[in-house]
């Protein structure tokens, strides 16, 4: 029961790992867009937290396997 409860807190992390960085990244975008007045910027940034988002759940996956 002990390790179910440890893999539901990782998946919850996992994500919110994920979900935080691509929002962070997106309103940096959409606030160098409005203060440049593009459009393109939000996406370059999106895609960064995308990446950032996964690396970031990759590295607490390599970290939690090595661990049990």
């Amino acid at each position: 029961m002990r390790e179910l409860l440890k893999a539901a807190a990782l998946i919850g992390q996992l994500g919110l790992t994920v979900a935080v960085a691509i929002l962070i990244c997106f309103a940096i975008g959409y606030l160098i867009d409005r203060w440049l007045g593009t459009g393109f910027v939000k996406v370059l940034f999106l895609v960064i937290g995308v990446a950032a988002g996964y690396w970031g759940a990759a590295k607490q996956l390599r970290v939690f396997f090595r661990n049990h």
